[in-house]
């Protein structure tokens, strides 16, 4: 339950005498789930403790990501991965078009980032192309036909892809967004964003990896050639995710601040180019644009 604190939830599983955490819901569920596992598996093993997660959106399966290390933040580290997740469509179909929208972009980024990420893993290469390709062809008739089960299906198929694709580490259009996200409101969906950072972030990294990109735009069905990230930012667009981030109001000292935590962030690791602060700092303001 979303609604009581970590403590509260530590203290019914001790009482009730569980022997497992049953996550169903959205990233948030998600997310404290994976926390609960973490407070009341200590000392224990993390595997005595295994993590059930029903997700009810397609973002709720890229948890868990390393967060990034804040203070009174307890995870420090990556948080343990679910023991079972159970993929059923029909619980994503709450979901409207502005929440399948920028849940959807997020499922698409996840996969074009860990494709192009540093770590060398081809079976993860295969399942983020995969899943791609399902995005690519499901996410504009799940955003106008909300109720089609089918592309509700290869959506999930897709967010799967992605997930289990992810441990090789995601990039910096992943950093922007998680460093722009204070300065969003309350409950804006993570993949919101990425539809506006995706062209700075593949113009930066071209240098680095730009000979991966016939295979993203095979997976995409888009001509040989093309502009990946400005082909994703019009579909972004069209399907009403912001274009840029002038909308955001962003002056320079926020510009640096949202540069500076980009830098840090676990996904700036895995980056195919590394970016330092200055490097961020003039992709938000391309950005913007």
């Amino acid at each position: 339950d979303a609604g009581q604190s970590l403590d509260q939830l530590a203290g019914l599983w001790s009482q009730q005498g569980c022997d497992g955490v049953l996550a169903l819901g959205g990233c948030q569920a998600m997310a404290q789930a994976l926390d609960l596992a973490v407070r009341v598996c200590t000392p224990m093993p993390m595997r005595h403790l295994p993590v059930i997660a029903v997700p009810t959106t397609t973002a709720a399966l890229g948890l868990p990501e390393v967060p990034l290390p804040a203070a009174g933040n307890p995870r420090r580290t990556a948080p343990p991965l679910p023991a079972v997740v159970l993929c059923d469509p029909t619980l994503t179909l709450w979901a409207g078009p502005g929440v399948t929208a920028a849940n959807g972009m997020d499922v698409i980024v996840h996969c074009i980032e860990t494709y192009l990420s540093t770590t060398w893993n081809p079976p993860a290469d295969g399942m983020a192309l995969d899943g791609l390709r399902r995005a690519a062809l499901a996410l504009e008739r799940a955003v106008t036909h909300g109720q089609d089960g089918d592309a509700r299906r290869e959506m999930l198929a897709a967010a799967l892809n992605a997930a289990l694709a992810g441990q090789k580490g995601l990039g910096a259009t992943h950093a922007l967004a998680r460093a722009l996200e204070p300065a969003l409101p309350p409950g804006t969906p993570h993949g919101w964003l990425h539809a506006a950072l995706l062209p700075t972030v593949l113009r930066f990294n071209a240098p680095a990896a730009a000979d991966r990109y016939a295979a993203l735009a095979e997976a995409l069905r888009l001509a040989p050639g093309a502009d990946i990230g400005q082909a994703m930012n019009r579909f972004g667009v069209r399907l009403g995710l912001p274009g840029t981030l002038a909308g955001l109001g962003l002056d320079a000292a926020a510009c640096d601040r949202v540069a500076a935590r980009a830098a840090e962030d676990p996904a700036n690791r895995t980056n195919p180019r590394h970016a330092t602060p200055r490097d961020y700092r003039a992709m938000v303001s391309e950005a913007q644009t």
